[in-house]
């Protein structure tokens, strides 16, 4: 099934606390298409992008005048949702800590999802997010140079693969991945290993039943 399928390049730049030039240049990871037999990988970027390295937060920081405020799996988003689900893309935020600085950014698949295949369901789109600090929310695709603040939060969000097919559990696991994140969690802590007959027991019920009975104990 279909991949997050975009460079999602991010340019931050400005002048730091000294007057310095500085300039992040960052490709993002994704989530890529689940396939008949295993889930899509999660936070991936093709091996074609080149050199693009996932630098460690701390470097990130000490280089640049950012502040890291999330680094994490794209659940909230949604993937294709099915027996094998797409991989999970990534939601990245960074705080403008100088008081000149300006991004630029080109996403891609930021209308149409990730598509699936054989009655799966489609992943999740891309896209960027200027939160300013009065709570406004400026959200960008292919965006010329903009300014932003300090305060200002630019949040980076990549979307996730598509799903090749339902399979024999199909509306449990469907409804397993409308879940929310900590759901998603607690229904992952339940669930058995895949059974000979390739069903999935979860504390001796079907998926179904337990995704049902955690949406019901919210209601």
């Amino acid at each position: 099934a279909g991949s997050y399928t975009s460079l999602c390049v991010t340019y931050i730049s400005g002048r730091d606390a000294s007057g310095d030039l500085f300039v992040h240049i960052e490709p993002e990871h994704g989530g890529w298409g689940g396939c008949k037999d295993r889930d899509g990988a999660s936070a991936l970027i093709s091996l074609t992008d080149g050199d693009t390295y996932n630098y460690s937060i701390e470097l990130l920081e000490a280089k640049f005048p950012l502040l890291v405020r999330r680094y994490e799996l794209n659940t909230n988003g949604g993937v294709g949702a099915g027996r094998y689900r797409g991989g999970y893309g990534l939601v990245r935020e960074y705080e403008i800590h100088t008081d000149d600085a300006e991004i630029y950014c080109g996403f891609g698949r930021t209308d149409t999802p990730p598509w699936p295949m054989e009655g799966g369901e489609p992943g999740s789109v891309n896209y960027l997010e200027v939160v300013e600090q009065d709570g406004r929310t400026d959200r960008l695709r292919r965006s010329p140079t903009r300014a932003v603040r300090r305060g200002d939060v630019v949040r980076i969000v990549t979307g996730g693969g598509g799903l090749p097919r339902i399979g024999r559990n199909g509306p449990g696991e469907v409804l397993r991945f409308r879940l929310g994140h900590g759901d998603v969690e607690e229904f992952e802590k339940r669930r058995l290993v895949v059974d000979q007959a390739g069903e999935r027991a979860v504390g001796g019920m079907a998926e179904e039943a337990a995704a049902r009975q955690i949406v019901a104990a919210k209601e």
